[in-house]
Parts: structure tokens; C-alpha cells; sequence
């Protein structure tokens, strides 16, 4: 799992706003039926809990993050979906497997793309086009994120799916911000967020879907110790670079 060099980071994140990190768009799962909720069991809570973000891509596979699943066994997670609320509603789902990217790097976070695939059938309509191999976004595209994850910097989180409009953001210049606090950014990852910050991935929306034209291009993977930070967007696996891998696992 990728970790920031926090003394690195003192000065960035001084005096950080308690930026919204999704935008605060409350929208219905009927208009993005692929978004799944995932549930972590938590033994405090003795409970199942909203933990992560996957998308649906047929009828026994969502994809996720690995950085997400990677250190529990498969019966620590199930998927709701079809539901707007993260705790309620739809249809619950148990997994009968997890898949890894065989080249998943764990100290960068390169190849980070997971496959969950589910007990059961999944009968509800809704499933997400992957983005193909030749499938190029332009820098300053729109884009969309969609999350239950805090929708601030340590603030609660949302019960109701939320969406963040976003624009792809230049590689290199992604990559020189993020060198200066010593983490890397490879030809694998896709940048996005705002010119001056504020919508963004947070706690809870790791494995988040982000959107281009209705094809999935992108895996909320890594970001910043705060999220929603000027200069340093969300960084998000590029699924083309990965679609044929998905395609024979799937």
C-alpha cells in the first residue's frame, strides 16, 4: 500500500481546509447502477460497514482497488448493491473470490486493480463499458467520481452516493508535485481533480469508479494524507493499461 513520507508533507498540509471531497452532489444510484458499495466486517462494531467503492463490469465481477482488499480473507466483505444508501436497501452480495493484479507493486501502488467476484449472479441491470486499450483522455477532460467515502477531510461520511465532476489532470505535472513529497506517480496512473482543489477521493471511496463519456477509465487508488489538497489530485489506476488482464479474469 502506498505510504506518504510524512515529514515531507508537514509543510504541504499545514493549515488545510476541511475541503468537500466529492462536491456534495447527492445523485440516485439509477442514474450510475454500477457503482457498488463495499462492506467491511468490523469487529468493533460487530457489523458490516461501508469501507469501500467497485464497479460492477458483468454479472459476477466488480472491480475494485486492491489497496483496498488485499490483507482479509474473502467473508470480510460483501457488496451492496443497487441501493443510493450505503447502509440500507438494494441487494446484498458475499464473495466467492479475489483476483490481484499479478504485477500489483505494493510500495508504489503501480497495477493496483482488484476483481471481486461474487457468490451469487448478479441480477440487477446495471454494469460499467471498461475503458479499451486505445482508449486516450485528453488532459483537462471531464471526468466523474462516484463515493460514499467522508465527505471532508475528517469529517462523516455520506450515506448517500455522491458524485465530484473532475478533470483529467497533466502527467508530468502531476508527477513533478508529487516527487516533491517523495511519491511516485508511473505511466500506469491517471491524475484528476480540480485547479484549486476540494473534490477528490477520501476516507471510504478507495476502489471508486472514475468516469469518462460512460466508460470506465480509472481505480481510486492513493492520494495525499488529505484529501482534497490544491496541487495534489486523486491518482487512479488507468484501467486501459490493464484491460486485457480484466477481460481473461473476469
Amino acid at each position: 500500500m502506498k505510504v506518504a513520507v510524512l515529514s515531507l508533507f508537514v509543510a504541504v498540509c499545514a493549515g488545510a481546509p476541511q475541503q468537500r471531497v466529492t462536491g456534495g452532489t447527492e445523485v440516485d444510484i439509477t442514474s450510475y447502477p454500477y457503482v457498488a458499495a463495499l462492506l467491511r466486517y468490523e469487529f468493533e462494531l460487530g457489523a458490516y460497514s461501508q469501507t469501500c467503492v467497485g464497479a460492477i463490469i458483468n454479472n459476477r465481477s466488480i472491480l475494485t482497488s486492491i489497496n483496498c482488499v488485499e490483507i482479509d480473507p474473502v467473508n470480510y466483505w460483501r457488496a451492496r448493491l443497487g441501493s443510493s444508501l450505503a447502509s440500507s436497501g438494494g441487494i446484498i452480495h458475499y464473495m466467492r473470490a479475489f483476483i490481484f493484479n499479478p504485477s500489483y507493486d505494493t510500495y508504489t501502488s503501480d497495477g493496483d486493480v482488484a476483481i471481486l467476484r461474487t457468490a451469487q449472479t448478479i441480477q440487477y441491470g446495471g454494469r460499467i463499458a471498461v475503458a479499451g486499450r486505445n482508449y486516450v483522455v485528453a488532459d483537462n477532460s471531464p471526468v466523474t467520481l462516484l463515493g460514499w467515502g467522508d465527505i471532508r477531510y475528517e469529517g462523516p461520511r455520506s450515506d448517500k452516493l455522491l458524485k465530484a465532476d473532475l478533470i483529467t489532470i497533466n502527467q508530468n505535472k502531476c508527477k513533478e508535485n508529487y516527487n516533491i513529497i517523495a511519491m511516485t506517480v508511473t505511466e500506469n496512473m491517471q491524475c484528476a481533480g480540480t485547479a484549486k482543489g476540494g473534490a477528490d477521493f477520501c476516507e471510504g471511496d478507495v476502489g471508486a469508479p472514475l468516469i469518462h463519456n460512460n466508460v470506465l477509465i480509472g481505480i481510486a487508488s492513493w492520494r495525499t494524507p488529505v484529501c482534497g489538497r490544491a496541487n495534489y489530485p486523486g491518482v487512479y489506476t488507468r484501467v486501459n493499461r490493464y484491460v486485457s488482464w480484466i477481460q481473461s479474469n473476469a
